[in-house]
């Protein structure tokens, strides 16, 4: 899992990569690594956060779900996923 700022870009761009080449299992595994990591992560970062930081993070719940539903689907639907990888890149600037 990512360890640091520079590890989560890399392993993001391979989830992009994963879903580029349409790999949804890669995708979903990958996907399914991020919200692992962020469910270990976030009572910290809503400590961090401030006030605010609790509906912050109930968004970046939300959609990581869909962007896991989304990759878990058999078959995928690549509109769905790029509509889910488009709501998660809000979060990753």
């Amino acid at each position: 899992m990512p360890a640091d700022r520079n590890e989560a870009v890399a392993a993001w761009a391979e989830l992009e990569d994963a879903v580029g080449r349409l790999d949804w299992a890669a995708a979903s595994k990958l996907a399914q690594e991020f919200e692992k990591e962020w469910t270990a992560v976030r009572g910290f970062v809503e400590m961090f956060a401030g006030p605010g930081g609790e509906t912050w993070g109930r968004l970046v719940d939300k959609a990581m779900k869909g962007l896991v539903e989304a990759l878990h689907a058999r078959p995928a639907d690549p509109t769905v996923v790029d509509a889910a990888m488009s709501r998660f890149r809000m979060f990753m600037q």
